[in-house]
C-alpha cells in the first residue's frame, strides 16, 4: 500500500483537519489529534445451540450487492452444558460459504444503540444450508460439561479468529460467506457462539 499525504493551506478553504483547542504547557492552542471512532458493530449471538454431525453451527452470508463489508474481529464459543454429560473432542471447520439459506436466524444487537440497523441483505443463523467453499482452519474443543468449580470464562475470552497486529480481521465481502460446521459425530451438549462483527461501505 502506497503512502501519501494531504498539503493544507494555512487557515485556508480545501481539506480540514480536526484539532483540538485546550491549555499546553500553560499556554492555550491547537492540537492536532486522531479520534477513532469505530465502526457499527454488532454482537451476534447463537445461544445454546444443540450439536449434530455436519451441522453449520454459526454462519454468516453476505448478499451480492449489499453495499457492505463485513468483518469478523473476534468469535467465541462457549460451553453451555453445566450437568453431567460423556463428551468427546469435536472437530469445527471454519470455511468460507458461497449461499446460504434457511436455518434459525440470529438477530444482531448493535454495540451502540444509535447506529442506523444492519442491512437485511447480511444473513446470519444457525443449522442453515450451505454451500461450502475453501476450508480456512480447524479448532477442536471438547464438548464434556464445565465443572461447577471452575470457570467457564477463558472460552468466551479466548478469540478463534486469527490475529495480529498487522492481521486484517476475517473480511466477508458482498457475494461471499462464512460457517463453522461440525465434523465430528456427536450430539452431546449446548454451545452459545458470539461473533462481533462491523459493517463498512464498500469503497
Amino acid at each position: 500500500m502506497a503512502g501519501g499525504y494531504i498539503q493544507v493551506p494555512p487557515d485556508s478553504t480545501g481539506k480540514k483537519l480536526n484539532a483540538r483547542y485546550r491549555a499546553i504547557e500553560g499556554t492555550a492552542g491547537y492540537e492536532q489529534y486522531v479520534a477513532w471512532q469505530g465502526l457499527p458493530t454488532f454482537y451476534c449471538l447463537a445461544p445454546s445451540v444443540s450439536l449434530a454431525q455436519n451441522k453449520h453451527l454459526f454462519s454468516i452470508y453476505n448478499d451480492a450487492g449489499s453495499g457492505y463489508l463485513i468483518r469478523i474481529p473476534r468469535l467465541s464459543i462457549v460451553n453451555m452444558s453445566l450437568t453431567s454429560v460423556t463428551g468427546v473432542g469435536v472437530e469445527l471447520d471454519f470455511m468460507r460459504t458461497t449461499s446460504q439459506s434457511g436455518g434459525t436466524v440470529i438477530t444482531p444487537q448493535k454495540a451502540d444503540t444509535a447506529d442506523v440497523n444492519l442491512t437485511a441483505a447480511i444473513h446470519i443463523a444457525t443449522g442453515a444450508t450451505i454451500a461450502e467453499g475453501a476450508l480456512l482452519w480447524p479448532v477442536t474443543l471438547n464438548n464434556d460439561e464445565i465443572p461447577l468449580t471452575l470457570n467457564a470464562t477463558p472460552l468466551l475470552d479466548f478469540n478463534m479468529i486469527p490475529r495480529g497486529m498487522d492481521v486484517k480481521p476475517l473480511c466477508i465481502r458482498p457475494g461471499e460467506g462464512f460457517s463453522i460446521k461440525q465434523i465430528t459425530n456427536t450430539s452431546v451438549g449446548l454451545w452459545s457462539i458470539l461473533a462481533v462483527i462491523t459493517a463498512e461501505d464498500v469503497a
